[in-house]
Formats: C-alpha cells, structure tokens, sequence
C-alpha cells in the first residue's frame, strides 16, 4: 500500500521550528497559561531558539498590552480624570498611578501576603517541631514525622512559587507604568520645550532617574506591604518563646529603618547633583556646536577645551 495518503509524522526539530515560528508571530507571555506565566515556563522555547542561534532578536516585537502608546493614553485619560475631579492645583500623578496598577498592586499585596505566611510557617513552626521530633523520637510515630517533612516541603514551595508569581506580575506592571509615564513625560516636554525654560539636564532626569524610580516602586512596593505581616508574626513568635527580650532585637531592627531613608535621601541628592553637572555639560556641548565656526574664527579652542575638561574633572 502506499504510504502518499498518510500523514507523515513531525520530527523534533519540525515541532522546535513550529514553536520558534510561533514566538516570531506574536509574544510568548501573551499567550502563556497560569503555571507558565508565573514560573517563567514561556521563555524556554525562546531561549532555545536563542541557543540554536534561530531567532533573530530583531523581530521580536513587544506585546500589545505592555505598548508605551497603550498604556500612555490609559495613564493620560486617568490623570485627565483627575485634573476634572481635584482640579489642576490639588490633582496628584501618584493617585493616577495607583488606579493604574490598584487591581495588580491589590492581586499582588495578597499574593505577597501568602508568600510570607508560608515562609514563616516553615521554619517558625514546623522547624522547631522536627527539631523536637528529632531530640525525642519515641514521642511520635514514624508517620507523623514525614507529615512533618512533607508540610515543610510544602510551605517552601508555596513561598517560592507565590513569590515567583508576584515577581511575574510586578515585572510586567512596572514597564507598563513606566513606558506609560515615558510616553506621558515625553509628550508634555515636547509640548512644553519651546514656552518653558526646561533644560536638557531636567528632561534626562524625569525620562530616566524618575521613570527607573517608578519601576523600582512598583517592582518591590507590594514586598513592602506585604512584608508587615511577616514582621509582625516574627514578633509575636519571638515574644511567645524567648519572652519579652526579644524586642530588643525588633527596636534594634526598627532603629535602622531611619538610617535607610537617609541614606536614600543621600542618593537622591547625589543623583540631583549628577543631572546638574550633565546638564551643564550638554549646554556647553550644545553652545560649542552651534557657534563652532565663531570659536574657529576667534580662535577660542584652547579656552573651550579647558572648559569641557573642567566639567568632565566635575563629573568624575
């Protein structure tokens, strides 16, 4: 009989090409169930199509949900909706942030918060428990203390996979809040640049410095809301078995929290003062360029020169 009727089965390296011509289509994460989405599964046909050097990194485009264009004019509608209800004076680009990512931030806090009950379970609690089964076996069957094993098993991999799931979820949020607050800053300057007298200096900051803080927010801001509720067991855990020394230990831990917001305060001002000397050297730049032929005539080198080598003394 001959075989021209029947389907011929697909080779391995057919179903590898099927997949890479897949990720070529559209992106993977759009199309990735739960499991996928938050254990970062989707990536592994495209970093094996990296690794047999078949994907051109060129041609793969950013999804339509994480577009600067689409989550600028959602961003600029919501800010819009808060000039009309405040008005221009009292309207706040923070509480136009927070309803642009409140369902996520919301999903993420409580992911986060289960995420810290199950690493405080785990070593809190049932650690000390198998520590005992250990120092006094015959108190306890041989079951009860692989049921202790297992919960313990248990506990980790929920914190891991619940905090692989938040991580997942505030990745994506933050480079939607940022390329929306971009895409908003870049067309209110470009708005602005011929009736104000924003410098360049200003401009990289609020599209850089500011925009990378607003990733930075959202990508570890539900860690901090979420992180309480382990502080908080660990509290009453401590005072439950040391007693009342243990806080001690917590006005310790709580006396450093100050210091860390001066040392932020501390970056940010080295941060302002590194936009003031670029700045000031993109207007040196900029004036040299503009009047090279005048400096050519006057024969202005040597003083221009020593003047951009002070700056570059400043900015090192």
């Amino acid at each position: 009989m001959s075989d021209l009727g029947r389907p011929r089965p697909i080779s391995r390296g057919a179903r590898w090409d099927l997949k890479e011509q897949t990720i070529l289509r559209s992106h993977p994460v759009d199309n990735a169930g739960f499991l996928s989405f938050a254990t970062f599964a989707w990536m592994t046909p495209m970093m094996w199509a990296i690794f047999r050097n078949r994907l051109d990194m060129s041609s793969i485009s950013l999804s339509p949900f994480d577009a600067a264009d689409t989550s600028g004019e959602r961003l600029q509608k919501l800010w819009e909706e808060e000039v009309v209800k405040k008005g221009l004076e009292k309207a706040s680009l923070v509480n136009a942030a927070l309803r642009f990512q409140r369902t996520r931030l919301i999903l993420s806090v409580l992911i986060g918060t289960f995420a810290m009950a199950a690493a405080f379970v785990g070593p809190a609690i049932l650690v000390n428990k198998i520590l005992n089964y250990i120092e006094n076996p015959g108190m306890s069957t041989v079951t009860y203390g692989v049921g202790l094993a297992f919960a313990l098993f248990c506990t980790e991999f929920l914190k891991a996979f619940f905090i692989s799931l938040m991580w997942a979820i505030n990745l994506r949020t933050a480079a939607r809040l940022k390329g929306a607050f971009s895409s908003m800053a870049y067309q209110k300057v470009i708005s602005l640049r011929v009736h104000s007298g924003i410098s360049m200096g200003e401009m990289i900051n609020v599209l850089t410095n500011d925009g990378h803080r607003l990733f930075e927010a959202v990508l570890f801001g539900s860690f901090t809301l979420s992180t309480p509720v382990l502080f908080i067991a660990c509290i009453v855990c401590a005072c439950f078995v040391l007693g009342y020394t243990a806080l001690t230990g917590v006005c310790i831990y709580i006396i450093f929290v100050p210091i860390q917001f001066v040392l932020a305060k501390l970056i940010n001002k080295f941060r302002w003062k590194a936009m003031q000397i670029t700045d000031g050297r993109v207007r040196t730049m900029n004036e040299i360029l503009n009047s090279i032929k005048l400096i050519k005539m006057y024969a202005w080198e040597e003083s221009f020169e020593k003047k951009i080598a002070g700056k570059s003394g400043e900015a090192c």
